[in-house]
């Protein structure tokens, strides 16, 4: 018995074979060799993991990562970047009360910004996760400024210009993370509404 190309298996287990096909492929398989079995297994496990990867759903919070990532650029001058205020800076002020303290070799920075606060900390040195050379770490957190409620769910981008070395999203306390951080000016951008974001630099002027 002649054997079957495989992509008439292929046909057969997605369901797209016509009718005709179809029952001349089931009656084939009952007499078909032991290469035609393991073709239409192969393709029966292909078209379950493709399945499988179809429905699937991808975490809300790496679309919204992958989201911010793709529109960096249009966001930074289509949207209202709030106005900013740093009342806290650990290079250049002693230890404030209510602040967080800050070992030497850290830079600690508090913005205002409209109705929120980010707190920050830069921790250079610090080797990344995904491998490869050391690099400098942010951690930080958003909070609202009534109530000191966190923002939730916020996309937050670490920038080296318009490209993103850096992403995370807020926690439900509002804290977020990056590291293996190249050297260089950064700035930090976090989107606090739907047309609203803040995004001040990262490097001590």
């Amino acid at each position: 018995m002649k054997r079957y190309d495989i992509t008439h298996w292929a046909d057969s287990v997605r369901g797209v074979a016509g009718p005709e096909d179809e029952q001349a492929a089931r009656a084939h398989l009952t007499a078909a060799s032991a290469g035609d079995r393991r073709d239409e297994e192969l393709m029966r496990r292909v078209a379950g993991v493709g399945y499988r990867d179809c429905v699937d759903e991808v975490p809300a919070s790496a679309v919204r990562i992958a989201k911010a990532l793709g529109s960096v650029r249009r966001t930074r001058s289509s949207e209202r970047r709030l106005p900013f205020r740093i009342v806290f800076d650990s290079l250049g002020q002693g230890a404030v009360a209510g602040v967080r303290g800050s070992q030497a070799s850290d830079r600690h920075v508090v913005v205002e910004a409209g109705d929120f606060v980010v707190d920050v900390r830069f921790e250079p040195g610090e080797p990344s996760r995904f491998g490869g050379a050391p690099g400098a770490a942010v951690t930080g957190q958003v909070l609202r400024r009534q109530g000191s409620r966190p923002l939730a769910e916020a996309p937050v981008l670490i920038l080296a210009g318009d490209e993103a070395v850096g992403a995370s999203l807020t926690s439900d306390s509002g804290e977020f993370q990056a590291d293996g951080l190249p050297d260089g000016p950064l700035d930090l951008w976090v989107r606090v509404g739907r047309d609203q974001s803040i995004d001040f630099p990262l490097s001590a002027t």
